[in-house]
């Protein structure tokens, strides 16, 4: 099975997306990006910038950068 690399790597990049989002949203106690109180903002960068996958998330997505054409 030939799977597109473009594809792979966007599919990736969205399953990413999702799950910094969804830990963001936990952090920060809020319903959606919009919601983040102003006082909050520079801590919400910082934990941007410095956000990693926990284990589990980055053998995952090892794992999906790893499969083979």
């Amino acid at each position: 099975m030939r799977i597109n690399n473009k594809l792979l790597v966007r599919f990736v990049d969205l399953e990413v997306d999702k799950h910094v989002s969804k830990e963001f949203k936990s952090k920060f106690s809020i319903p959606r990006y919009n919601a983040l109180l102003a006082k909050d903002f520079d801590k919400a960068k910082r934990y941007l910038m410095k956000w990693e996958p926990d284990d589990a998330f980055a053998y995952r997505i090892a794992y999906r950068k790893g499969v083979k054409k």
